[in-house]
């Protein structure tokens, strides 16, 4: 989430990526996408980019992270 809300949309699996946002394996990106499309949390576009249903969650993700 913290990548999506810093603008990445796309390039999840990309080793950089992975590294930067601790996104462990390509496998794990997958596991977590999939899960958040079924929470309503992101969508994807026709393009392959990730956006969130909601633009104000992306906004709280930026400012407060997803660390609780």
């Amino acid at each position: 989430m913290n990548a999506v809300a810093n603008g990445v949309t796309q390039g999840f699996t990309r080793k950089n990526i992975l590294k930067k946002y601790r996104l462990e394996t390509s496998a794990n990106v997958q596991a977590i996408k999939k899960s958040m499309i079924s929470r309503d949390l992101i969508y994807t576009e026709d393009d392959g980019s990730i956006m969130f249903c909601d633009p104000i969650l992306g906004l709280w993700i930026k400012r407060y992270g997803t660390t609780f």
